[in-house]
């Protein structure tokens, strides 16, 4: 008997101690509690319960926590688990919460929850704007700085813990904060700016220009600041937030904020003009510049003077609806070969003050070269009417008395040199034309890439690479360009090219390389001409094309013209003759070209050439400036979709709801009709 009641009462107890640890464990707790510790910018809390604890959807249910808090808000249940507080706005700096579960909660079902406290802090003062912005590089050597803050700060915290680095003081500057009328004073004198700063504190739209007294700026969390003493140009500046400042009611930061500057340059003045080379004086025919540092009021600027040789003296214009300038130009021309004096006024100073840095530097001499070197020609190619004295015009300037020119009829161009002996090329070559208008119309920069690749990557200079090889210069007739008026500053040349053809025209300068490139090497200078009495016009369609040939002299349509249609490689696509009306009609579909790597002069164009009693022209379809069908008002063009879209509804009044019926007609123009 003894040994059963043992027994029985050892069991009776284990039963009682698992039941005990499953009432424990069974018992509602909050499972899940957002925020915690420290956070910015608190506008609801979520706590989330481990069981049900209301009949979802009851609006007389209460709350759960007992909460010490500023921030007003209410409180709601999301579901039978989750209870949200919203507050009212984001929470501010310097605010402290703790929700503790109530005495005697218990779930839906008359379990108790476990008491339990939750805590969080929005931190210290933390910088939300600040003017100048983060990372300004032009500040003021004496900045006054306005940080826009999330709560009003302790200002003895505020001058303990922030402060001013600067790159080679190896000592931190204080943060000197100012207070009082000079405080509202500068709130006052830059009232838009801080208007910007107060919507950015309470997350306001920016809705204008305000008042002091519409915005309460006075009153806004607004610290007016600056670094302990003046800062040296051009050095490197830190604004640090370090942690340890305090709100009013003592909740200090616990996290650095730094906003990185630069002060501007000191004030200094710089004078520029523009050379034909790094050690050239100024070009006599441009205007000069002088360029300050920093803004200079403009009736000071106005009376900077450059004084030529010639006892000329230049003033600048400036805008008169300017107040400052940073940049003041002179006109020219200023005498050749001389000298000029820039003369500085002796109230010279920028706009915060500050005088010259470089002032020992002025009056300047300035140096004013020659005028530069030139030989140019109208355009890369052009075309010459021949029953009108052709001449291919250039125009030079102080350049060689007699220059090396050289003119290459294409349609006799040599092919390849052989034993010394320079074969022709036939005149109805087409690839070979297309070859030659590469070579003509291509940009510079293409013959430097290159010629550079095949010289191992060495860097060639604009105008070192000639258009023409040794045996095509040798086999191209020389020009003599005699310049009638050596010391004209510019003069207009015309090379007489009276033989129809196409030509390819070069001109080698030594004195033009020597200004532009500092070396004793020729500049080539290169153009391409085309004389004819033909005119070549083409029409690219869809499904066909249209070439017309006409004269120059008298505008009649040519019949018999032999006509070829290629793409810019010399591939054939299509031949053949104009009928009496000097049309030639293409019925077949040439399609859209598109070559950007082998043609960039001419990517998505065809070469149509025209030929009859030993006179040649030709075109390329891309020529269309000044005839594309928007500049006559109409539509279409190369992009146009051939595609006409209509739609037919069952009615023409519709009410919301309503199912409605249609018909679409989709048509395709083509050479015919639809």
């Amino acid at each position: 008997m003894r040994i059963r009641t043992l027994t029985f009462a050892f069991m009776l107890s284990l039963v009682t101690a698992v039941a005990a640890q499953d009432v424990k464990q069974s018992q509602a707790k909050v499972e899940a509690f957002s925020p915690q510790g420290q956070i910015k910018d608190v506008r609801q809390v979520v706590a989330r319960f481990s069981q049900p604890m209301v009949s979802f959807g009851d609006p007389r249910s209460e709350p759960p926590f007992d909460m010490d808090c500023a921030g007003k808000g209410r409180g709601r249940w999301a579901d039978a688990r989750n209870w949200l507080y919203d507050f009212d706005r984001d929470l501010p700096a310097g605010i402290e919460c703790s929700f503790k579960t109530k005495p005697g909660l218990k779930t839906f079902a008359g379990a108790e929850v476990a008491s339990q406290t939750f805590r969080f802090s929005t931190g210290g003062p933390s910088i939300r704007g600040a003017w100048p912005d983060e990372g300004e590089e032009r500040i003021d050597e004496a900045q006054v700085f306005l940080l826009a803050l999330d709560a009003h700060p302790d200002l003895a915290s505020v001058r303990a813990n922030a402060y001013c680095t600067v790159n080679g003081i190896g000592e931190r500057l204080p943060l000197n904060v100012i207070e009082g009328k000079e405080r509202e004073r500068i709130l006052a004198e830059q009232k838009n700016r801080a208007r910007v700063l107060f919507d950015v504190i309470f997350k306001r739209g920016n809705r204008g220009a305000a008042s002091v007294k519409d915005v309460r700026l006075i009153d806004a969390p607004i610290l007016v600041a600056s670094c302990g003493r003046p800062l040296p140009a051009g050095a490197h500046v830190r604004l640090v937030w370090g942690a340890g400042i305090k709100t009013a009611n003592g909740i200090a930061t616990t996290e650095v904020q730094t906003l990185p500057y630069q002060v501007r340059p000191q004030f200094s003045a710089r004078f520029t003009c523009q050379r034909v080379n790094a050690n050239a004086g100024c070009i006599p025919v441009l205007p000069v510049q002088l360029e300050f540092s920093a803004p200079v009021a403009r009736g000071i600027a106005s009376k900077v003077e450059v004084r030529a040789a010639d006892g000329r003296v230049h003033r600048p214009t400036i805008d008169p609806n300017v107040a400052t300038v940073e940049t003041v130009e002179f006109k020219g021309p200023f005498a050749e070969r001389s000298e000029a004096t820039v003369v500085l006024p002796g109230d010279l100073k920028d706009d915060a003050g500050r005088i010259l840095a470089n002032a020992a530097a002025f009056p300047m001499k300035v140096r004013i070269d020659d005028d530069p070197p030139l030989v140019k020609f109208p355009s890369r190619f052009g075309i010459l009417e021949v029953n009108a004295q052709p001449a291919l015009p250039v125009t030079v300037r102080n350049v060689e008395p007699m220059l090396e020119a050289y003119a290459l009829d294409i349609t006799k161009a040599p092919k390849t040199v052989a034993k010394g002996r320079i074969k022709r090329i036939d005149t109805d070559d087409d690839t070979v034309l297309a070859q030659w208008m590469r070579r003509i119309l291509r940009e510079p920069s293409e013959d430097i890439r290159r010629e550079s690749s095949r010289n191992h990557g060495e860097y060639l200079k604009p105008g070192s690479v000639p258009m023409l090889s040794d045996a095509e210069r040798a086999a191209a007739q020389p020009i003599d360009i005699p310049r009638a008026e050596p010391k004209m500053a510019m003069q207009v040349i015309g090379i007489p090219l009276p033989q129809p053809g196409l030509y390819a025209v070069e001109i080698a300068s030594t004195r033009l390389g020597q200004a532009l490139h500092a070396e004793d090497k020729p500049y080539y200078v290169s153009s391409g001409a085309l004389v004819t009495n033909l005119a070549v016009h083409f029409k690219h369609g869809r499904e066909s094309s249209l070439g017309w040939v006409t004269r120059l002299d008298d505008g009649k349509p040519v019949a018999g013209a032999q006509v070829r249609v290629t793409d810019c490689l010399g591939k054939r696509w299509w031949d053949g003759t104009t009928d009496a009306n000097g049309i030639a009609r293409i019925e077949r579909e040439l399609p859209r070209q598109n070559r950007w790597q082998d043609c960039p002069h001419a990517p998505n164009a065809y070469l149509v050439s025209a030929r009859i009693d030993g006179d040649m022209s030709l075109m390329l379809s891309s020529w269309n400036e000044g005839i594309r069908p928007w500049q006559f008002n109409l539509g279409g063009g190369s992009g146009a979709e051939p595609v006409i879209a209509h739609t037919v509804f069952d009615r023409a009044l519709f009410r919301a709801g309503e199912t409605v019926s249609m018909k679409h007609v989709i048509r395709r123009r083509v050479g015919i009709g639809f």
